[in-house]
């Protein structure tokens, strides 16, 4: 990876240092209060930062030469999909469920739509969505360990597929030049200290 200086800062630092560790207090640090109703434990933040990564990775590794970032279905399929090969098989037919109701859900009105969210004892062995009373909810410890071991699988794959860190690394520096014309316009416009 030393030919794709962007890709290998974003593993060493931006997942290993920043994005692995919070999953990992958020996924065993933080579990639902075994207070009346047991609902609290960061289910949501949890969830939103999960399918935040999957929809960021997704972008980054899409083959499609016309991919943006913008396109959450699409990226997030993809990084879901069993092409991307991250993910055990049950999550590509579930995708849809996933984006449509869990993911907009809690991106655009905080909570899924007309479903739940739980952080389940390990001892339930839930699947990644499971049903009460007729109400699927979303296993989020499931999802979270599934996306941790997609993110190692991801590390170690971009070191022996030459194709895909290239166009990681392409994806990363245009990320980069956008933000960095978006921080220019900002100081620009006196909004940001020059």
């Amino acid at each position: 990876m030393t030919t794709h200086p962007n890709l290998c800062s974003f593993f060493t630092y931006s997942v290993n240092d920043y994005i692995l560790p919070d999953l990992k207090r958020l996924r065993e640090e933080i579990r639902p209060n075994q207070d009346e109703k047991g609902l609290q434990g960061c289910t949501v933040p949890t969830a939103m930062f999960a399918f935040s990564i999957l929809d960021l990775v997704g972008f980054l590794m899409r083959p499609d030469n016309t991919a943006k970032r913008d396109e959450t279905t699409k990226n997030i399929s993809y990084m879901l999909s069993v092409t991307a090969g991250l993910f055990p098989a049950e999550y590509e037919p579930s995708s849809e469920v996933l984006i449509k109701l869990f993911r907009h859900g809690l991106m655009h009105q905080v909570f899924p739509k007309a479903c739940g969210i739980a952080k389940t004892p390990p001892s339930l062995n839930l699947p990644l969505i499971f049903y009460q009373s007729n109400t699927p909810n979303l296993n989020v410890d499931r999802l979270v360990d599934d996306l941790v071991k997609a993110l190692l699988s991801l590390d170690a794959k971009v070191r022996t597929d030459g194709v895909l860190a290239t166009r990681m690394e392409g994806r990363l520096l245009d990320l980069y030049r956008e933000d960095q014309n978006q921080l220019q316009k900002m100081k620009t416009k006196g909004l940001v200290a020059p």
